[in-house]
């Protein structure tokens, strides 16, 4: 059923007049309401991350889709304002110790300014943010001491290797946290736009590559757990 292009009230076809403002109809009227008001067909926006998504991919990646998401969320904020940012470059940064951290604040900050001049309701916290991303390399630092990653300490004890696979399910939920809360944000902001129907985000290869090296490093890390404990029966 078509809309009046002046006021968006649905019309019938056969109406001369619209039954909302009462100005004459054209000869074709629009069959979107969203159009019927901008004169512009409403732009598909495939920038939304659900919550089903980050939660199974945050767990098979173990964690590691922290970076993928930092790097499509630059994107999409670069895309968006048309500001000069580097997605690639800005992510590969919270590989930096104290620089990581530096990234992680200009990011949630211009997220949060975003939504705050649209009044949007905003809920995202620049420095627990922050505070979360030194926690995971806090907890990264611990586990690659555990098994001598940065220090050779002969063959790794199992108590070690538990205790290092614990501070990494520890960075997992804490990741799932932070990406969790942050996207309900972005969403919610993305869904606010006018003329714009917002759809899923594309399944990326960067995003398939980070699950499958997190399978592995599950597999690997479960060997390591119980392969020892199979040779004492």
């Amino acid at each position: 059923m078509p809309f009046c292009p002046y006021c968006a009230h649905q019309v019938e076809s056969a109406h001369i007049f619209c039954g909302g403002c009462g100005k004459a109809l054209p000869a074709e009227s629009t069959a979107d309401p969203e159009e019927a008001l901008t004169g512009q067909p409403p732009r598909t926006l495939a920038y939304r991350i659900s919550p089903t998504r980050i939660l199974v991919m945050t767990l098979l990646s173990g964690g590691l889709y922290l970076f993928y998401w930092f790097y499509v969320t630059w994107q999409q904020y670069r895309d968006h304002t048309g500001n000069q940012v580097f997605p690639m470059w800005h992510t590969l940064t919270l590989t930096i110790p104290g620089y990581g951290l530096f990234r992680t604040h200009a990011h949630m900050r211009s997220f949060k300014e975003l939504l705050l001049d649209a009044g949007v309701l905003c809920t995202i916290s620049v420095g627990w943010t922050v505070a979360l991303v030194l926690m995971l390399n806090i907890l990264g630092l611990a586990s690659s001491i555990l098994t001598g990653g940065l220090f050779n300490f002969g063959e790794v004890s199992f108590g070690a290797t538990v205790a290092s696979t614990l501070l990494n399910l520890v960075s997992v939920a804490v990741v799932l946290g932070l990406l969790l809360h942050v996207q309900q944000n972005l969403n919610r902001y993305w869904d606010s736009l006018d003329n714009v129907t917002l759809v899923d985000l594309n399944v990326g290869a960067g995003e398939v590559i980070l699950a499958v090296v997190g399978v592995f490093t599950w597999i690997i890390t479960l060997a390591s757990i119980f392969s020892p404990a199979f040779r004492t029966l």
